[in-house]
């Protein structure tokens, strides 16, 4: 509840770049790590993974349109547990137009 993010959104030739930065979500715990999810209507796009052991800003990419998926997901996923997003909703907002 105490994470918070803003994004920083740049169409480029090999998708969409997207810059978060995170004030309050921890580090993941060992064995596990943070996804970003780009969403519409119950359907949901992988961005990128992270662990956020540092207060720099991480880099995401997509390759569909924050315009046509506006709302961003970020999940805590176990590693080993394959390419679906948990149920562990770490954050959640709406992305910049690009």
């Amino acid at each position: 509840p105490a994470a918070r993010g803003q994004a920083m959104v740049r169409e480029t030739p090999s998708g969409w770049y997207i810059r978060l930065e995170v004030r309050g979500l921890p580090p993941a715990p060992e064995g596990s790590y943070y996804e970003g999810w780009l969403w519409r209507e119950g359907e949901g796009v992988s961005i990128g993974t992270f662990h956020m052991r540092s207060t720099e800003p991480v880099a995401l990419w997509a390759g569909v349109s924050p315009s046509d998926y506006p709302v961003v997901h970020i999940t805590l996923q176990d590693e080993g547990e394959g390419p679906a997003p948990s149920d562990r909703l770490m954050m959640s907002g709406t992305m910049p137009d690009g």
